[in-house]
């Protein structure tokens, strides 16, 4: 099943783990009160409930609640000295119990399903399974003696948590409009993306996720079957795609009414910006209240200036501030806040913001296509000695935010497999260091070698940069990535390209140190 090497995915189960869900230590001068919930399917969830400061509660003794998600493979927080971003709090961007507490909410964690001392199996913050089990747990909250209410039965409540603990707030704010706000964070639209992009098998990061669930929990049978599958073959089973369209957030997001912070990250090579962009698109359109901010952290390693500490974590406590206490004299900030790799922090009244002049680049060559994997980092893609390459003119100042778009015109031959997939990268180089990936990201594109003439246009993966006059900027076309699975062909094409980076015009920006810019 792991093709031979399980000891590499036993390794990057260890680093997952570390980093979704680390060693517990249970804080004695904590109340915290424990309970064995049992879901639609007999599934038993462990649950904890720590109420807030008895000086944080009304005459009546209670309080807002906030549900507090884990990590992928990890476990509910059980006391106030936990750091559910294993000490990577300003990487991750996320809040822990104390901060919570702290600001004076009642607080609940759980074990999800298939994880921590919860039975059953792992599905995916699927809304039939997970979204249940939150469901079962807010019934719970409405019970409990410190709980503010809105109605019978209906808590004044909110979410948040990171990855994992940021995809089941989507989905249970989608299917219960009992929850009064989410702050999801570096979570996820689709699976079909996260994994499956373009139709190639985002391989090292399915290797750490099915890795780090099998050491630490219990999984759905059909996760470990996709793998296995795709591993051997190279190409996704219509039934493995189904399986994992049902799981998540996706189309569901256009049901929820929960005013909605989306936090996501710059470097980000799993659930990237384009999950956070998706899922701003789809509640915008729906008219509820949400605001999106991209860090320099996720799930990846801030590879450029990662602004001041502790910035992420602010916008979350005064959104749940401002829509589970209605304060509306709490600043949130601008609908559109984005930290570029300068460090600068730059708002924006809307996604997208405001368009500026794009930069603009063609050229053309061959690329030799070589089966076998392609060596870099894990989680980051790196540049290339050979490819395709095309130098993209910085003329001027700019601020490069979102999806650049490329148009390639191919023509190759290529054995075993004629379908197949190329990579594209956005390079820069300056004169004080080496080159760098802009935002670890390379893009899958799919193309067909069998001798005609093609043509494939794309949208690559979001990123934001800041770029100055002498900055070198470089498209690379290459054959392999790290973040993906082997070049399963051999052969070559020859291609014309063009490819277009969107810019957004003049920005509100401050300093490294200085506080992300506030909005109306």
């Amino acid at each position: 099943m792991w093709g031979g090497d399980l000891a590499r995915v036993a390794a990057a189960a260890v680093a997952l783990i570390m980093l979704a869900a680390p060693a517990q230590a249970l804080a004695e001068d904590v109340e915290r009160r424990d309970e064995r919930l049992y879901s639609f399917d007999g599934t038993r969830i462990l649950t904890h409930f720590f109420p807030a400061p008895d000086a944080a509660r009304d005459a009546d003794g209670k309080a807002p609640t906030v549900m507090l998600g884990h990590g992928w493979a990890g476990s509910g927080a059980t006391g106030v000295d936990e750091d559910l971003t294993g000490g990577l709090s300003d990487e991750v961007g996320g809040v822990g119990l104390a901060d919570l507490l702290d600001a004076g909410y009642n607080v609940v964690t759980w074990d999800s399903r298939g994880f921590g001392r919860s039975s059953g199996r792992a599905q995916v913050a699927s809304p039939e399974y997970e979204g249940r089990d939150a469901q079962m747990i807010i019934d719970w909250i409405a019970t409990q003696g410190e709980a503010e209410l809105d109605a019978a039965g209906d808590p004044r409540l909110g979410m948040t948590g990171a990855s994992y603990g940021g995809g089941i707030q989507l989905v249970t704010a989608a299917i219960d409009q009992r929850v009064d706000v989410i702050t999801p964070t570096i979570a996820w639209h689709d699976l079909e993306n996260a994994l499956i992009p373009e139709g190639d098998f985002r391989l090292s990061w399915a290797s750490l996720l099915l890795g780090g669930g099998l050491v630490a929990g219990s999984l759905a049978p059909e996760m470990t079957a996709a793998y296995d599958a795709t591993w051997r073959s190279g190409r996704v089973r219509q039934q493995d795609y189904d399986w994992f369209f049902a799981r998540g957030p996706k189309a569901l997001v256009a049901n929820i009414t929960a005013p909605t912070l989306i936090t996501q990250g710059t470097v980000d090579t799993l659930f990237t910006l384009r999950d956070g962009i998706k899922n701003y698109e789809m509640l915008a359109a729906a008219g509820t209240p949400v605001r999106m901010v991209w860090f320099c952290g996720g799930h990846g390693a801030c590879n450029a200036a990662p602004g001041p500490k502790g910035q992420v974590a602010q916008a979350t406590m005064d959104w749940l501030e401002r829509w589970l206490r209605d304060r509306k004299d709490v600043d949130t900030g601008a609908p559109f806040t984005w930290l570029a790799d300068d460090g600068r922090w730059r708002d924006a009244q809307s996604w997208p913001p405001a368009p500026g002049t794009p930069l603009r680049a063609e050229g053309q060559g061959r690329l030799p296509l070589r089966i076998g994997f392609s060596s870099g980092a894990v989680i980051a893609a790196t540049p290339a000695q050979g490819g395709l390459r095309v130098p993209i003119a910085t003329p001027a100042a700019a601020d490069v935010v979102g999806a650049p778009q490329l148009t390639l015109r191919y023509r190759g031959t290529a054995w075993p497999r004629r379908d197949t997939h190329v990579f594209a990268q956005v390079v820069r180089r300056r004169a004080s260091g080496a080159g760098q990936v802009i935002g670890n990201q390379a893009s899958p594109v799919p193309v067909l070698l069998d001798g005609r003439e093609r043509s494939v246009t794309v949208a690559l993966e979001p990123i934001a940069a800041r770029v100055e006059p002498g900055d070198q900027l470089e498209l690379q076309i290459v054959d392999g990535s790290s973040l993906f699975d082997a070049q399963r062909t051999m052969g070559a094409l020859t291609a014309k390209v063009a490819v277009e980076l969107p810019t957004a015009a003049a920005a509100h920006s401050v300093p490294p140190g200085d506080p992300a810019p506030a909005g109306p």
